[in-house]
């Protein structure tokens, strides 16, 4: 991971986890979700097809990792129990993150599976202040997410890393930009002057870099920071869209439903946006 952390600070960030019980079939919508989807199967099994049409099943004791930015559907088609504790979470040195560079299996067995499992199943464990100081409480969570954070990048490193082009380097002030400031109004035009290239050059060495064009970059970072803020703050809706980036609360409604399969509201509300038919045991 040294290699592709430009920063040195390393942070994770928990949006939600859960243990949830679905009995009836359903299907979470074809979805782009702008954070990391991880964890275990403990009874029965669910499927995911992802955008390159592979079709996986995860079965009981396998884990399942979805990265950020990767377009995919879950569902589960029969009426067996299914029983699933998951986490969704953020990674970043404070311009990228890391684990995008990395070839992490989207399904995983094994003693990693069962470290998986074991810390999203932590995470699943409300505070009890009567227990524990809150101080105490937000440090085991860090840990555990680090845990989780380690686990999935020894798999990736085991799985050929992507190994981050050099031009990397050269794009670092415009995602810094883009990072501290995702309501900053650039065009590809002005962040081309930011790092002394054409806008056509680049447009190219961006592609090459990231996997996806400038603007798209720009708006995946937004709708990363409007998740951690629709979970973490009673901010306003209206408020939120401002902070990264959209004048019209509407048209980032629209842009955040198309991505997670949720309108903002309803997000915040289901804290991470749960199926209808998903029955939650345990939820923080």
């Amino acid at each position: 991971m040294s290699k592709t952390t430009m920063t040195g600070k390393l942070e994770v960030t928990l949006l939600i986890s859960n243990i949830t019980a679905c009995i009836l079939p359903y299907s979470s919508g074809w979805r782009t979700l702008p954070y990391h989807l991880c964890g275990q199967i403990l009874t029965g099994e669910n499927r995911a097809e992802f955008k390159d049409g592979r079709i996986i099943t995860f079965s009981a004791g396998s884990a399942f990792f979805i990265p950020a930015g990767l377009r995919h559907i879950l569902w589960k088609s029969s009426e067996l129990l299914c029983r699933t504790s998951w986490a969704h979470f953020l990674v970043s040195d404070g311009v990228i993150d890391p684990l995008e560079w990395l070839d992490i299996p989207r399904r995983i067995t094994g003693p990693a599976a069962e470290k998986i499992g074991t810390v999203c199943a932590a995470l699943c464990l409300p505070w009890d202040p009567n227990c524990m100081p809150l101080l105490a409480h937000q440090a085991r969570t860090q840990q555990q997410l680090f845990d989780l954070v380690a686990t999935l990048a020894a798999l990736g490193i085991e799985h050929q890393p992507i190994t981050a082009p050099a031009e990397l380097i050269r794009l670092h002030p415009v995602l810094l930009r883009l990072y501290t400031d995702p309501a900053a109004s650039l065009d590809v035009a002005a962040m081309a002057e930011i790092v002394n290239l054409s806008p056509s050059r680049f447009h190219q060495v961006f592609k090459i870099c990231l996997g996806m064009a400038p603007h798209q970059y720009q708006q995946h970072i937004r709708l990363i920071k409007a998740s951690h803020l629709l979970v973490n703050t009673k901010l306003p809706i209206q408020e939120i869209a401002q902070r990264v980036g959209y004048l019209d609360p509407f048209h980032f409604s629209r842009l955040f439903k198309a991505a997670t399969g949720k309108n903002p509201r309803q997000f915040r509300q289901t804290s991470g946006g749960l199926s209808p038919s998903l029955l939650p045991e345990t939820h923080r």
